[in-house]
């Protein structure tokens, strides 16, 4: 197992859609992510979290998640391939902002699951996944 910090800065965020219609949102794709193999992704583990940092702490909070933003909720999904990795957030008003800052996602591989269904391990905080697949 092998974990990865990738950062997406605000200009690789591409707008799918139009403000104001279903469905709009933006997308940031890394498509030269080769250490996400074929095995991996048909038969292993990807999970991913959302990195926030304060002056107090550092949070990782799993994919999918929902945050509130400004009166309305935000939310961050992934998605992968073969050699790629790609991140969407979605507002549920349908007026979905650009990140304006870099974006930080620490992404889990692992080519087996001791003993772990990967169900399970997608619903724990970062640490407890970690101490679960023995992760130091």
């Amino acid at each position: 197992m092998k974990s990865y910090t990738l950062s997406v800065p605000p200009s690789a965020w591409t707008e799918l859609g139009a403000a104001g219609t279903p469905g709009h949102m933006y997308s940031a794709l890394v498509d030269t992510f080769s250490v996400l193999t074929s095995d991996i992704a048909s038969t292993g583990m990807v999970l991913v979290y959302r990195i926030r940092s304060d002056i107090f702490q550092t949070v990782y909070i799993p994919l999918p998640c929902e945050d509130a933003e400004a009166g309305f909720t935000r939310r961050w999904e992934f998605l992968y391939a073969p050699g790629s990795i790609g991140f969407t957030v979605m507002h549920d008003d349908n007026n979905t902002l650009q990140p304006t800052a870099t974006e930080n996602f620490k992404i889990v591989l692992a080519t087996s699951l001791n003993g772990k269904r990967a169900e399970e391990l997608e619903q724990m905080e970062y640490e407890e996944a970690m101490a679960a697949l023995g992760v130091e």
